[in-house]
């Protein structure tokens, strides 16, 4: 396995994490979709983080899973109106 799929599989694995975290710390009992459903959706938020390289060419890697990990922990909605908030329509 090379150093990208490597990485790729670091912030997906991170932001899984993260939303499958975030779930089962509510009160609320989960079902089984909505898991998976978070883990896809988090883990996809956290490979977004490496758009970063985009930006800082030579950002660290570990500053690239910290920004996964915060991506992850927003989550969509708080994305979608971060975006809004800045990004005129």
């Amino acid at each position: 396995m090379n150093d990208d799929v490597k990485l790729l599989a670091s912030l997906g694995g991170a932001g899984a994490l993260i939303g499958i975290a975030k779930m089962l710390s509510s009160d609320e009992l989960p079902k089984a979709r909505q898991i998976v459903g978070r883990a896809i959706l988090s883990g996809g938020l956290g490979v977004a983080a490496g758009a970063a390289v985009l930006i800082i060419p030579s950002i660290p890697v570990v500053a690239q899973v910290a920004l996964a990990c915060i991506l992850s922990s927003l989550g969509v909605s708080a994305l979608e109106a971060l975006f809004a908030k800045y990004v005129k329509q």
